[in-house]
Order: C-alpha cells, then sequence, then structure tokens
C-alpha cells in the first residue's frame, strides 16, 4: 500500500499560496480547530493499558505536584487545580477511565497532605469541598475517557474504509473544485503512478473523460465539477494516458458537498484492460483445451462425484493402453486403488475441489503406468482429471537416484575429501573431510587458510579468492593440518558445476592426499641424481640424441668405448661415431627417428680388444602428443652372449643326448599335453611317436585322471606327479609309472610347455606291496606273541596258586610240576625262535660244517616224537634206506628243522592219520620227505608259507608262524631248499627239505648232546657266588645249588660282589652282565680277573647270547658265557666243570 492511502480529505493539512511550509487557513491564519488538533496529534496517538497506564497517571499527578511547588507562593496558590485537573483529564484520556480514577483519587489526597485545600479540624463544608473536587476529577476524567474511546472507533472506521477502499478492484479519487487531489487509494495511485506529492494540488491529471450528455470530453475533473451544479453522479467511459499506452477504463463522477473543505469530486474507475486481455485469454484457453480433448497428446477424462467416467479422450485411452476397438473404463475404480480413490476425494459428495499435480499410478490392459495427474472442477458434481505421462521421468528420476547414490559411495570410498559449495563459499558438503582432519565439517571454505601451514596460508587465501571470482577451474596445491597433527600436501582442485552462461552457482571439487606423490617426486629428484651416477657406472654404453641426431648427453661408458674427448652435447652423429659405425647403424636410428623401437646387432673393429659383436638399441623418446622428441641409445658388448649360445647350443645338444640315454621316458609336451619332443626310451616302450598326446599309451581306467591332474596342476601352475599305467608296446603288458612334469611360464604367468618323465614303478610297487604284506604279518606277529606268551604265563600263575594249597597231594603236586616244567619250555622255545629268526636275519647264525647220516636224523627225531604221536593217536613211521646218506651241516640245525616239520604234521593230523618221515637222494641232493594226511594247504598259502610270522587261517595250533621260516632260513644257509606240496583243504601236504651230498668222510652223531656229563662217584663241592640283580632268578638258583651241596652266596651288584669274593673267597662265581651301576659284570669279571688270577672260575650268566656277547665276556676274564635261560643241568654241570678246573689248578700249584 502506498503512502498516500494513510491521507484522506478530511484530516490532510491546507497550505495556503503564498506560504507552502505553514498551516494555515485560506487567508495565511490558522483556525482554533487546526491549532488544537495539531497539538493534541501526539498525545491523541498515545495509548497506554495496564500498569503502564496507572504509571502514567502516578506521574502525571506527581509532574502536578512538581508544578505547584516549582511556582511562586502568589501564582502556586491559583494554579494547583487547573493542573491536577489537566493531569488527571490526560490521565484518562491516554489510560482510560481505571487510570483517571487513579489520578483523581491521588488529587485528593494531594489536596490533603501535599497542599491542604482545609485544615483540621474538618467540617462538613471542608468535606463537601472535598467531595465535589473529586465528583469532577471524576466525571471529566470518565468524559475525556469516552471521547478517546469515542475517537479512537472514528479513528479505527476511518482506517477500517480505507483499508476496504485500498482493497476495492477500482481506483478512487477526491478532488475539489479547484481541481486539487485531495486522497486516492493504492489502485489510483497504480493507475495514475501518484504518490503522497500530488496531494493539495492539481496534479493535472492525463485522463479524456465522456459521458453522455456531450459531445465533446471534459478536459479536467475541476471544470467538470464547476460547470455542473448540485448534486450528481454521471457514468463515464475513460482512456488513461498511462506513459505510451493507452488503458480502457470504466467508472463514475460523483459530486459531494462538504462544509469544510468545500465542493468535491468521488472519481472511481475500473481498469478493463485486464477484463479484456483475460476474456480473450479465456476464450483463446478454451479453444486450446477442447484442441487438446480431442487430440492424444495429453489424457483428459472426467469424472462425477461417484468416480463414474462419462468422457475419456484418445490420449488417455492410448496411455492406459485401451485400443480403439476396446472401448474405456466407465468407473475410476477400474483404474485406480483405494488411495487414489481417496486422495481424489470421489467418496460420493457433491463437492468438487481442485488438486494440484501429483504423481501416481494407474492400471490399465498394458499394465501399471506413471502419470502425473491434476484434477480441475467443472461444476459442483464434475471434475476434469488430466493426466500426463511420466514413466521416462520416473526412470530418469531412478536412474538419477541411483547415479547420486553411486556417486556419494564412490566419494565416500575415495582417498580424497569430495567438497561441494556455492558461489557465496558455503559448504553444502564435506565427504572424508572428519576423517582427513580430525575436525568436524567447516561452514565456509573462508575458513581454509586457517588450516593450512603458515608458508601456505596466502596462496590458500588467493585460492578462496580465485573461488570467488573466477569461473573457470582452479587447482593448487596446500600443505593441510592431518588428523595426526602433521601438515601434507594436498591436491586442491574445484570446477564449477554451471558455466559461466549460467552464473556459475556452485563449485564441486576435491581435496586429494599428494604427500606421499610429494615425497615420492621428491625421492624422485635424488633419484635422478643417483640414476645419473648409475648410467655413468653401467657397463653400457648410453646416450640420447635430440630428433637431428644431435647428442644432448652420453654417459662415460659411452665416451670411453668411442674414444670422445670433451662433452658430446651439441656435437652430431657423425661428429661423435666413427664413420664405420655411423654408415651401419644410420638405418636403424632413421626407424628410430619415425617412431619405432630399432635395433641392430652389427661387429664392431675395436681399436684396442679387437672385433667385438656390439647389439645397439635405438628406442624414440615421444612427447605427450606422440611425436618424436628425442632418441634413446643403448650399446650392449654382446661378444660373451655369442660365446654363451655357442656354449648354449652345445649344451642343448648334450642334454638332448643326455634324455636320450636316460633309462626313463622324457617328453616335452605344449601347455594342452600335445607331445612335442620324447625321447628314443619313449618311442622303445610305447612303441609310438611325438604326434599324439602323452596320455595316449596309458590304461583307459588312468587316462581321464592324468587329463584332469594335467589341468588342475595348469590352474596352480605346479608340478603334476601322479602315477599312470602304460601299455608296453612289446607284449602289451600295462605297467606302473610315475609321471612327473614341470610347467614353463610366460611372463603372464602362463603355462607354455610341460616338460616330464615317466620312471618305470612296477617293480617298487610290488614291493611296497610286499612291505605292506609284510607289515601286516608283523602286526599279526605282535598279537600272536603277545597271546603266546600270555597263556604259559597264565598257566605258570595258576600253577603256582595251586602249589601253595597244603592240602594237596604228591599226585597233584607231581603233575602241577610237570604243566610248570611244560610252560617254562614252551617258553623257552618261544624264545629260541624269536632268537634264532633274529640271528637269521642280521645274519649272525653260526652254522657248523659235519657231516651228517639223514638216516640217524630220521629216527632220533620219529623215537623222540613217537610219544606225542601216540598221545595225538597219529601213526608216525620212518622210511629210511639201508645206505648211509651224507649230508655236510650243523647237526643241531638239521635236526632243528626235521624237528619242526615232524611236529607240525603231528598237529595238522586228526586221530587216526597217519605221518610218513622219509629219505632219499636224487641226483646230488638228499631228501627228508614229512607227508601227512591233515588239514592241508590252500594253494594261495603256499607263496607265503615259509615267510615269517605267516600262518594258514584254519591252522589248529596257533604259534608265532616262526617255524617254517626258520627251517627255510636254516636249510637255505645249509645250500638246500624247502619245498611244499598240497591238493588243497583236507587233502594233506608234503614238506620237503634238499640238500646237498656230502663228498665223503665220517657222520657226526645226531643225538642230542646231553645236558648233564658223567659225574664221580663222589660229587665235586665248593663254595659258590652269585652276582644277579633280579631277586628272584638268584634265589632260585641260589636254592638248587644248594641242594646239590655248593655253599651258595648272593650279590645283587657290582660293589657286593667285589667285598663278597675278597671275604669268601668263592671257587665258582657266575655273573650277569647287565648289574645296576657303578660296575657292571664284565667290569665285575676284570678286578675279580686281576685279583685272583686262575684260581677262580667265572661264568657269564645273561641274556645277551650273541657272537659279540660271548666275546666281550671272554675278553673280559669269563671262562665260559651261559645263555638264559639255561637248564638247572646246564648250571650245576657248567659248576662241577669249573671247580674241576680250579681244583686241578691248585693241586698242580
Amino acid at each position: 500500500m502506498p503512502p498516500s492511502s494513510r491521507t484522506t480529505a478530511r484530516n490532510a493539512p491546507r497550505r495556503c499560496g503564498t506560504c507552502p511550509t505553514a498551516i494555515c487557513d485560506r487567508g495565511g491564519r490558522m483556525s482554533f480547530p487546526e491549532f488544537f488538533r495539531t497539538l493534541s496529534q501526539p498525545i491523541s496517538r498515545l495509548s497506554l493499558t495496564g500498569w503502564r497506564a496507572y504509571v502514567f497517571a502516578a506521574a502525571m499527578i506527581l509532574g502536578a505536584v512538581v508544578v505547584r511547588w516549582a511556582l511562586p507562593e502568589g501564582l502556586g496558590s491559583r494554579v494547583p487545580f487547573p493542573t491536577f485537573f489537566l493531569a488527571v483529564f490526560l490521565s484518562a484520556w491516554v489510560g482510560g477511565w481505571r487510570a483517571g480514577l487513579l489520578a483523581s483519587a491521588l488529587t485528593i489526597v494531594c489536596g490533603v497532605t501535599v497542599f491542604p485545600i482545609t485544615r483540621p479540624p474538618w467540617d462538613w463544608r471542608d468535606l463537601v469541598a472535598l467531595g465535589f473536587v473529586f465528583a469532577v476529577c471524576v466525571v471529566g476524567a470518565y468524559a475525556c475517557a469516552r471521547l478517546r474511546a469515542s475517537t479512537d472507533v472514528i479513528e479505527k472506521d476511518r482506517g477500517w474504509y480505507e483499508r476496504i477502499l485500498d482493497r476495492v478492484g477500482e481506483a478512487v479519487l477526491v478532488v475539489d473544485d479547484a481541481g486539487r487531489l485531495r486522497y486516492f487509494n493504492s489502485h489510483a495511485a497504480g493507475l495514475w503512478a501518484l504518490d503522497a506529492s500530488h496531494l493539495d494540488r492539481d496534479v493535472g491529471l492525463a485522463v479524456v473523460l465522456w459521458h453522455e450528455g456531450r459531445d465533446a470530453p471534459f478536459d479536467g475533473l475541476g471544470e467538470l465539477i464547476r460547470d455542473n451544479e448540485g448534486s450528481w453522479e454521471l457514468p463515464l467511459g475513460l482512456e488513461v494516458r498511462a506513459g505510451a499506452r493507452r488503458v480502457p477504463v470504466v467508472g463514475s463522477v460523483s459530486r459531494v458537498r462538504d462544509p469544510d473543505y468545500g465542493d468535491a469530486a468521488v472519481v472511481s474507475v475500473q481498469d478493463i484492460h485486464a477484463l479484456r486481455e483475460a476474456t480473450r485469454r479465456i476464450e483463446a484457453t478454451e479453444r486450446r483445451m477442447r484442441a487438446l480433448f480431442d487430440s492424444d497428446i495429453v489424457g483428459l477424462f472426467s469424472i462425477d462425484g461417484r468416480g463414474r467416467i462419462s468422457a475419456m479422450n484418445d490420449g488417455m485411452r492410448r496411455l492406459l493402453g485401451y485400443g480403439a476397438d476396446a472401448g474405456s473404463p466407465e468407473a475410476l475404480a477400474q483404474i485406480a486403488d483405494e488411495d487414489l480413490l481417496s486422495q481424489l476425494g470421489v467418496d460420493g459428495t457433491e463437492n468438487a475441489i481442485a488438486f494440484g499435480p501429483f504423481d501416481c499410478r494407474l492400471s490399465g490392459p498394458s499394465g501399471e503406468v506413471w502419470v502425473s495427474l491434476g484434477v480441475v472442477p467443472i461444476t459442483p458434481r464434475e471434475r476434469m482429471v488430466f493426466a500426463i505421462d511420466i514413466g521416462a521421468r520416473k526412470r530418469a528420476e531412478s536412474a538419477v537416484d541411483s547415479s547420486e547414490a553411486r556417486f556419494r559411495q564412490l566419494a565416500e570410498a575415495s582417498a580424497a575429501v569430495v567438497w561441494q559449495a556455492r558461489a557465496s563459499g558455503a559448504l553444502t558438503a564435506q565427504i572424508g573431510w572428519s576423517e582427513f582432519t580430525g575436525a568436524p565439517p567447516l561452514a565456509s571454505f573462508d575458513q581454509w587458510p586457517d588450516w593450512v601451514h603458515p608458508a601456505d596460508q596466502d596462496a590458500a587465501r588467493q585460492l578462496v579468492q580465485a573461488l570467488h571470482t573466477q569461473r573457470d577451474g582452479v587447482e593448487a596445491e596446500l600443505r593441510f593440518r592431518h588428523a595426526s597433527g602433521d601438515y601434507r600436501h594436498v591436491g586442491v582442485r574445484g570446477v564449477v558445476l554451471d558455466g559461466p552462461a549460467t552464473g556459475a552457482i556452485e563449485w564441486i571439487g576435491t581435496l586429494r592426499d599428494i604427500h606421499q606423490r610429494r615425497q615420492a617426486e621428491e625421492a624422485l629428484a635424488s633419484k635422478e641424481v643417483e640414476l645419473r651416477l648409475i648410467l655413468n657406472a653401467m657397463p653400457a654404453r648410453i646416450a640420447y640424441m635430440d630428433a637431428d641426431a644431435v647428442f644432448q648427453w652420453a654417459n662415460g661408458n659411452f665416451t670411453q668405448w668411442f674414444g670422445v674427448a670433451g662433452d658430446v652435447k651439441g656435437r652430431p652423429l657423425a661428429e661423435v661415431l666413427p664413420p664405420d659405425a655411423v654408415s651401419t647403424l644410420y638405418r636403424s636410428l632413421q626407424v628410430a627417428r619415425r617412431g619405432f623401437v630399432s635395433q641392430q646387432e652389427w661387429l664392431e673393429n675395436h681399436p684396442t680388444l679387437g672385433l667385438r659383436w656390439t647389439t645397439t638399441t635405438f628406442s624414440p623418446d615421444l612427447d605427450e602428443r606422440g611425436r618424436v622428441r628425442g632418441v634413446i641409445s643403448l650399446c650392449m658388448d654382446s661378444t660373451d652372449r655369442h660365446e654363451a649360445e655357442d656354449a648354449l647350443r652345445r649344451s642343448d645338444a648334450e642334454h638332448r643326448t643326455l634324455a636320450e640315454n636316460v633309462p626313463h621316458m622324457v617328453w616335452m609336451s605344449d601347455a594342452e599335453g600335445r607331445l612335442q619332443y620324447c625321447n628314443a626310451r619313449w618311442h622303445e616302450f610305447t612303441g609310438q611317436d611325438s604326434s599324439g598326446r602323452w596320455t595316449d599309451p596309458a590304461h583307459p581306467a588312468d587316462r581321464q585322471a592324468a587329463e584332469a591332474a594335467l589341468q588342475q596342476a595348469a590352474q596352480s601352475r605346479t608340478e603334476l606327479n601322479i602315477e599312470v599305467r602304460y601299455c608296453r608296446a612289446t607284449d602289451g603288458a600295462f605297467r606302473w609309472h610315475l609321471v612327473r612334469a614341470l610347467p614353463l611360464l610366460d611372463g603372464e604367468d602362463r603355462v607354455l610347455r610341460w616338460y616330464g618323465t615317466c620312471t618305470d614303478i612296477e617293480d617298487q610297487r610290488i614291493a611296497q606291496e610286499t612291505l605292506r604284506e609284510a607289515h601286516s604279518r608283523t602286526t599279526h606277529f605282535l598279537a600272536t606273541l603277545s597271546h603266546e606268551l600270555r597263556n604259559p604265563l597264565a598257566a605258570l600263575m595258576a600253577s603256582v596258586e595251586v602249589l601253595e594249597h597244603a592240602a594237596l597231594d604228591e599226585n597233584r603236586r607231581f603233575e602241577v610240576r610237570q604243566a610248570i616244567q611244560r610252560q617254562a619250555w614252551h617258553l623257552k622255545r618261544l624264545t629260541d625262535d624269536l632268537l634264532d629268526i633274529s640271528r637269521i636275519t642280521l645274519g649272525k647264525i653260526q652254522i657248523s660244517s659235519d657231516t651228517i647220516d639223514l638216516r640217524e636224523v630220521c629216527q632220533h627225531v620219529c623215537r623222540d616224537f613217537s610219544e606225542k604221536a601216540q598221545r595225538h593217536e597219529v601213526e608216525l613211521d620212518c622210511d629210511v634206506p639201508d645206505d648211509p646218506i651224507l649230508v655236510n651241516g650243523d647237526p643241531s640245525r638239521i635236526r632243528q628243522c626235521v624237528d619242526n616239520l615232524v611236529s607240525n604234521a603231528i598237529k595238522a593230523s586228526m586221530p587216526g592219520m597217519r605221518v610218513h618221515v622219509s629219505t632219499r637222494v636224487a641226483e646230488r641232493f638228499a631228501e627228508i620227505i614229512v607227508r601227512d594226511e591233515g588239514v592241508g594247504i590252500e594253494q594261495d598259502a603256499k607263496a607265503t608259507i615259509f615267510l615269517p610270522f605267516s600262518q594258514a587261517d584254519d591252522w589248529r595250533n596257533r604259534g608265532l608262524g616262526l617255524g617254517l621260516s626258520i627251517v627255510s632260513k636254516l636249510v637255505e644257509l645249509h645250500g638246500g631248499s624247502v619245498w611244499v606240496d598240497s591238493d588243497g583243504r583236507h587233502c594233506g601236504a608234503t614238506f620237503g627239505i634238499r640238500l646237498p651230498v656230502a663228498k665223503g668222510g665220517a657222520a657226526a652223531s645226531a643225538a642230542p648232546p646231553a645236558d648233564e656229563p658223567a659225574r664221580s662217584a663222589e660229587s665235586l663241592v665248593g663254595k659258590v657266588l652269585i652276582v644277579e640283580d633280579e631277586t628272584d632268578n638268584a634265589v632260585a638258583l641260589q636254592y638248587l645249588l644248594a641242594l646239590e651241596g655248593h655253599d651258595v652266596s648272593v650279590a645283587e651288584d657290582g660293589v657286593a660282589a667285589i667285598a663278597l669274593a675278597e671275604s669268601l673267597r668263592p671257587d665258582v662265581v657266575i655273573c650277569d652282565l647287565g648289574l645296576p651301576p657303578p660296575l657292571d659284570g664284565l667290569q665285575v669279571a676284570k678286578r675279580l680277573r686281576a685279583a685272583r688270577g686262575d684260581d677262580i672260575h667265572l661264568c657269564a650268566y645273561s641274556g645277551y647270547g650273541s657272537r659279540e656277547d660271548v666275546a666281550r665276556s671272554l675278553a673280559a676274564g669269563f671262562d665260559t658265557h651261559l645263555t638264559k635261560p639255561a637248564t638247572p643241568r646246564a648250571i650245576a654241570a657248567e659248576i662241577l666243570r669249573g671247580l674241576g678246573r680250579v681244583m686241578a689248578s691248585r693241586s698242580g700249584k
């Protein structure tokens, strides 16, 4: 609203023509009402309420009191009541009747106290005077308050009317009869460009008025008022000249008479230019809407309050997918969901309201489509709905959202700080700033200088200034403070989102940490110096020439080789190199100057070294446009390489010769396994050449696995290692081979070819299978040994328990003792078998060579086993010829072999069966044959029956499985062999021993040696010392020898034995070898032998019974060596022999 609208015709000040600045009446004099109105204007605008009004009333009364005391005594006594009345009335005018009432009360209080109207004692006249004064104050205050309220109402109404006139659609102004402007509203100000300076003067309105009663237009409003007396109102048609345009208006002029201001005219006009333009636009819009509805550019349809579709254009049908023959939907519910129906207000009401455009989805025969809907009410009951296809926009928005998300993810994942700012400097995004600096984001890039190194702050301010002023991209390098507290080099880059044409409203850029790059550049600068030193120290000749073949730099080796004096910079090629080198290298240099790398090997005649092969490489140095700006020359002495190539060719020939002569199949293939080379061994074994694959001769069952192993090794770049059966061309047999191949890789870690060998491991696999079987037999042997040892031990323990019973009779005791003896002999046989197989395996068994008659051996064995055969109800017979059958060998070992065969035959026979033992001579060999009719032997068991720990599954006697193995080994030591024959289970078996026939000589006795020598009628007794750390063995042996009449003592270690020997002086010492420290048996023997000489008999009694053990015992001073467990008879016989020797020695002395 313009300022002129606040000034009305009634309160506008009037000015005379002679004094435009003075407020006066028409004659230049100001009337009293105008003077009073002028003075009261500030007070009339003042209005207080609440406590402020009460404070104002008190202040006015206080002012009256001050005036009363300030005036002279005579004048002050006459002034007080008008002063206080004025204070009361002003309080009521400003603060209302309550403030006036307060001021009246204060006036009475002051009249009584401050300047007493009456003095006590008071009478009724004084009270009446005070009441009169109070009544005058109250009535006057109330009148002033009501007058102020009326004035406020009038002013409020006047302001209300002024605001109404400002808001009416017409231009209203008031002109007096002199043509001076008294009032105008905002529309009039806009129409005639009026302001407050146009009030109260003739503005010369540029208007032309027509009315029905005149033929000529009016030139001014003043003329119209003067020429038309009386009160009237005229309709007018006007044209307002507003500048260069003419604005059509309609309106009226009304004459008004006012006693204060005189005659005036009220002009109200309305600009109909906008109405005419609006009419034309409505008509044009209606034509366009009709054309739009008839077209298919925009989808249109109309609905009523219940959602029924009354009309739909072709564009809407095409948008929803309704064909020309498919018709149109009848209701909005067919194409919209419930939420959209509720949003459109289709609820049965008759109120049609307009909706701004919003996005939604509609359904049709072609599916759901995104549209932007706008609803416009046509009638209270009908709505027109506009639909625009926004599917492409939705897809674009989705793509934009996805792109923004990817950009933010990329920015967050980037190592740089991404920032975005407005042209004012306000930062709108700082991704990564807090992670880099450890501080919260900044508000503006104007704060960047506070975060940079003090030495870079000027550059930072220049950068900020450039961001404020420039519209091109900016780049700079600054040192920002890092979260670690150090300053790091940062590359600042910023680009304008909108170009200069659009005003460059935003910046986007990065702060990239280039600290490491700067450090690398500094390191590179130092490395360049090092590189130059290195190039000078390199044995190669290196030089750099520009595009015109003028030298710019050369290392010391180059200048020294070619004998160049001084610096080569700026010197052409022909001036530096010899003529023959220039002519030789000219063509290669031209190739490099055209931008290609060239290399040439040539023979150079060096003045000192003679002919030398040189390899020269020219490499072009290209600029950023790909143009040659220089050539790098590298000359290498390749004489050594030529010599190495010659040596390599010789080495290759040697390796090829080696590959042809190795006992393995050697081959080379490509990455796919196709053979490229194979040696002669491959051709001999497979009968194939190198045209196929290395897996072609493999067994069909192994071929696929070999190909898979090759692919896996190629993928993992590792060695190929697989076992494959290859077909031998000579007989078609498949033999196992170990295939090993190593890949040759190129620079990109891809397999170029395979180098492989095939090693025949058939024999090795057979040996491994044999080892597995031996391990299985060993495991079985250990289990069997545990079983065989536990059985006699259990019997021994049970027998000992039985002997402890006192009620046992003598017969029972004899049976128990027999059982103990049998089990002890069984344990001895087990131990002997284990010792024999151990000695045979280690090759430490001793075989004597005597002439033996096999007939006697067989007869003695059959006689010894006759009782056992009878016990098993088996018939045992022996068939030997009359002539002797002599062989060379150990009688005890030959008898041991025959004992084993006969014992097994009896065990394998059932009661009533027959075991036949016979001997014969076949050519140069003598045979002992043992045949039974027992369980027999399976065909598969024949191959392993003579192996250690081997037993048939149905063998009746579970032993260690060592007997036949010992027989086989002992016979082999005698130069013979063992054989077996059987037709299968329950068909019996025949075992035979073949030994070479002896050439001649007397036969030794095959009878077993006697355990007890012949003794004299009077047995020898003496002192015996037993040295044994096993208490049970020592006590048992002590009891045994004491029964023989000997004086027996026992020592448990070597120290006690030496002490007892010195005190008792025994005749015989039986000493164990494995005594506890500090003295073992050998040391005891040495000391006793040194102390007694031959006056004592020393016998070693130990579990160590090998030939080496016996030799060590004899060397230590023992006279003889017995191996545990020895029979009591053997021990007694050894003591008797020792006593006899000692007695004989003493008698001889």
